[in-house]
Parts: C-alpha cells; sequence; structure tokens
C-alpha cells in the first residue's frame, strides 16, 4: 500500500491524531487550563482505534505517540 493510498483511507484518523497531538503539546506549554490535554487525549485514542487492526499495532502506536509526547515534554521543561 502506498503512503497516498494510506492517508485517503485513513484522513479521519490522521487528522485525529495532528489535532491530539497539537492539542497535548499546547497543553504542555502552557498549563493549567486541561481542556486541551483531555481533548487532546481523547483524540489520540480516537486515531488509535481507527487505524489500528489489532492489539498489538494499537499497543506499537501507543509506545510512539508516548515517545514521542516525551521527546517534546523533555523540550517543554528544558526551555
Amino acid at each position: 500500500m502506498e503512503l497516498t493510498e494510506f492517508i485517503a483511507q485513513n484522513w479521519p484518523a490522521m487528522i485525529c491524531l495532528v489535532a491530539g497531538l497539537a492539542l497535548v503539546i499546547f497543553e504542555m506549554f502552557t498549563p493549567g487550563f486541561q481542556l486541551p490535554g483531555i481533548l487532546g487525549i481523547v483524540l489520540l485514542l480516537v486515531s488509535v482505534v481507527l487505524t489500528a487492526d489489532t492489539l498489538s499495532q494499537a499497543l506499537i502506536m501507543i509506545l510512539v505517540i508516548l515517545a514521542i509526547l516525551t521527546a517534546v515534554l523533555v523540550i517543554a521543561i528544558r526551555s
């Protein structure tokens, strides 16, 4: 499957993933409001549910998302 076919078939999940990451990262840099963080986590979970076919794929996707958010958190703490 080519990348363009994958994006064409999974565009709602891609939008949820990008929006979820953006909201969680926004919450990291401006803590205290909590609504963007909660909505971001919900959108990330929706993107995993829409994309993953098996439980192992879902776990791998969650681990990748956590790795990305951990790297951004380290950058946010240092800045």
